[in-house]
Parts: C-alpha cells; sequence; structure tokens
C-alpha cells in the first residue's frame, strides 16, 4: 500500500483474510475509514477475491457480497481497470469522484 497522510492514498489493496473483509460490517468500517484519504483520479483499489462469492451458496453467499454491493451503490465514483474471473479472482477499480462522508 502506497500511504502518505500528507498526500493521501494512491494504491489501496484489500485481501480477504477468510472472508472476514467481505462481509459487513467489517468492509464498510474500513471503506469508510480509507476512503477519505483516496485520491480521486489516483487512488487505485484492488479487491481481491472480488468474485469469491459466487463459489458459495445460501447465506454464505450473500454474506460475501459486501465489495458487490458497494461498487454496484456507489460505483458513479469509480472506474473499473482489470477484472479477472478465472480460479482466483480479483477487480481493480480506479477512484474517480470525491464521495461525500
Amino acid at each position: 500500500m502506497l500511504w502518505n497522510w500528507d498526500v493521501g492514498l494512491e494504491l489501496l489493496p484489500f485481501h480477504y483474510y477468510k472472508g472476514w473483509f467481505k462481509r459487513d460490517p467489517v468492509f464498510m468500517d474500513c471503506m469508510n475509514y480509507l476512503l477519505p484519504h483516496c485520491i480521486p483520479g489516483v487512488t487505485i483499489i484492488g479487491l481481491l477475491d472480488y468474485h469469491f462469492w459466487e463459489r458459495l451458496e445460501g447465506e454464505k453467499r450473500k454474506a460475501m457480497r459486501a465489495p458487490i454491493e458497494f461498487m454496484e451503490k456507489y460505483g458513479e465514483h469509480f472506474s473499473l481497470l482489470r477484472e479477472w474471473k478465472i480460479k482466483d479472482t480479483a477487480a481493480f477499480f480506479k477512484y474517480e469522484k470525491q464521495m461525500s462522508w
């Protein structure tokens, strides 16, 4: 992670350890804390295991959709740079438009 509190975040990768980060409230708590430090037009957000939820069923499947639902709700603030939907999945987004928290 490239981090300089005086300037802001340039790269913000999220790896999902045992699924805890894919769920709310942890996912939204992290986004609420970190996004105010992101730089519109500069910061890249990497969501590793972005499509992991597709491998699950029932309540587990629903619980792991927090990153997807976030991007569906706030997508106008981001542009998709690259997405992988193979054995291991990832999606990288550029933070384009300032969000008001």
